[in-house]
C-alpha cells in the first residue's frame, strides 16, 4: 500500500527547520522487486548510488538523487538481498 508522509514542525522541536536545496523535502521512498537489475541499470546510465542493508529485516535500500536533486530511496525485499 504506498503511503506518503508528510511532518509538520513539532512542539518539541529545538529551532525550526532550515530549508536546504529542496525546500523542507527530504525525500521520496518506492516499494520495488528487481534489485540486480537496478543496480545495473544505474550502472549503465553511470547514476550513483549508495546500498543500505537494514540489519532486522535483511531489506535493501538504494539511494540516489534525481536530477532536481531529491532524494530517492529504494526498497528491496529480504529475498533479494546477496549477503
Amino acid at each position: 500500500m504506498p503511503t506518503v508522509h508528510l511532518i509538520g514542525p513539532r512542539e518539541s522541536d529545538p529551532a525550526p527547520r532550515a530549508s536546504g536545496p529542496t525546500g523542507l523535502f527530504d525525500h521520496i521512498a518506492f516499494s520495488c522487486t528487481g534489485l540486480a537489475a537496478m543496480r545495473a541499470n544505474l550502472a549503465k546510465h553511470g547514476i550513483a548510488y549508495e546500498t543500505r542493508i537494514i540489519p532486522r529485516d535483511k531489506q535493501t535500500q538504494l539511494f540516489l538523487h534525481d536530477p532536481d536533486g531529491i532524494a530517492v530511496e529504494l526498497n528491496f525485499p529480504p529475498e533479494e538481498t546477496i549477503s
